[in-house]
């Protein structure tokens, strides 16, 4: 399982993204682990941030 801490969301195989704040009460289902990472929005913003700032690097993409 992935959680993102930035926007509160977990991530679980089955289920995909959701809204999670609580992560000190979540228990594992049948030893899963749960590691702190970024969620599709982090690199939604992560990516719109780097063609900001270099877009030249990027001018041969289309536009999203």
């Amino acid at each position: 399982m992935l959680y993102c801490k930035v926007h509160g969301r977990l991530y679980a195989p089955s289920y995909g993204w959701m809204a999670y704040t609580s992560v000190r009460d979540f228990r594992p289902l049948h030893g899963m682990t749960m590691i702190e990472g970024s969620c599709d929005r982090c690199v939604q913003e992560a990516k719109a941030q780097l063609q900001a700032q270099y877009p030249h690097l990027y001018a041969w993409l289309p536009r999203s």
